[in-house]
């Protein structure tokens, strides 16, 4: 592969993904560019916290301490390494002083993701992802063995949707209790975040940016989130376009307030979907990109 780069004089190499990146190793003659998303050696390291099992807890240390080296090892041989937030980005530097790191937040396609404003069961609470994923496992059993008790207390009737395909043995059992919605695979998760009164997002591990999230808001949806799962959205906090929770009675108050007020619910919404057109819009991710494509030719196509 590399002698083929070599023959071609390609101006740039574009590596998407971990599985990728030793195909980019001894490139001279042209730039290289890697997409490694996030700091999976983060990841690692905060499932270590969220396992139950000692033998899992060994495995993500195991884990994390080889894709730490492996980190240290490869990113520094790239002209630029690409991740989806500050926080991956500090973390990998910290592991590989000599990487040279660069930010592009993921995009949402606003025009896809937008309310039609149908009827809405009301009142309910959703959230969405891949529901074999740890980080979001470990959300959902975290909601529902932690804030749920505490909203039915003051919410009787309210309707939790878990959204998303492939859902592990634990979030299937869920199906037992009648106020929880597992609904495995969806054709298009649109109807659902329009029809949820309020989207969540507890996260407890886990890193990068939490794209459910930026659609959710694309739809106009009132969002509760935790620290951790607003982490690649820093500016979210600041604009009044989402609610922070991180405690169990933290969720169950925000939750339980902005039903009972209608007004507030709208404008969260409204907000939410400004705030996503103006700062994660994939036109602003695609000029990222390209600058960066220009800053990493330069110095090889006036060398050849």
């Amino acid at each position: 592969m590399n002698d083929t780069i070599e023959r071609s004089e390609y101006d740039i190499v574009h590596f998407d993904g971990l599985d990728m990146l030793p195909y980019g190793l001894g490139i001279r003659k042209s730039a290289s560019v890697a997409f490694v998303t996030d700091a999976v050696s983060l990841y690692y390291l905060r499932n270590v916290a969220c396992e139950r099992h000692l033998l899992s807890k060994v495995n993500y240390i195991v884990l994390y301490n080889k894709m730490k080296r492996y980190e240290s090892k490869m990113y520094g041989m790239f002209d630029k390494c690409i991740v989806v937030s500050e926080t991956d980005k500090a973390v990998l530097k910290e592991h590989c002083p000599s990487a040279k790191l660069s930010v592009i937040p993921v995009g949402v396609d606003a025009d896809y993701f937008r309310p039609t404003h149908k009827e809405e069961d009301w009142p309910s609470v959703m959230f969405s992802g891949n529901m074999d994923y740890p980080p979001n496992v470990h959300a959902v059993m975290w909601f529902v063995k932690n804030v749920l008790p505490l909203l039915k207390r003051t919410v009787a009737n309210i309707t939790v949707y878990i959204v998303g395909r492939n859902p592990s043995k634990e979030i299937d059992g869920l199906r037992d209790d009648k106020q929880i919605m597992v609904t495995g695979l969806v054709d298009d998760i649109r109807p659902y975040l329009d029809r949820a009164t309020i989207f969540v997002c507890p996260m407890i591990s886990g890193t990068g940016i939490k794209t459910k999230v930026l659609e959710a808001m694309a739809m106009e949806k009132a969002v509760i989130v935790s620290s951790l799962g607003v982490e690649g959205i820093p500016m979210g906090r600041d604009k009044g376009c989402l609610l922070l929770a991180d405690t169990a009675e933290e969720f169950c108050d925000r939750i339980t307030g902005i039903i009972k007020d209608a007004d507030r619910l709208k404008e969260l919404g409204r907000v939410a979907r400004g705030f996503v057109i103006q700062h994660y819009n994939w036109k602003n991710s695609v000029r990222l990109l390209e600058d960066i494509y220009h800053e990493v030719v330069r110095k090889y196509v006036g060398h050849r």
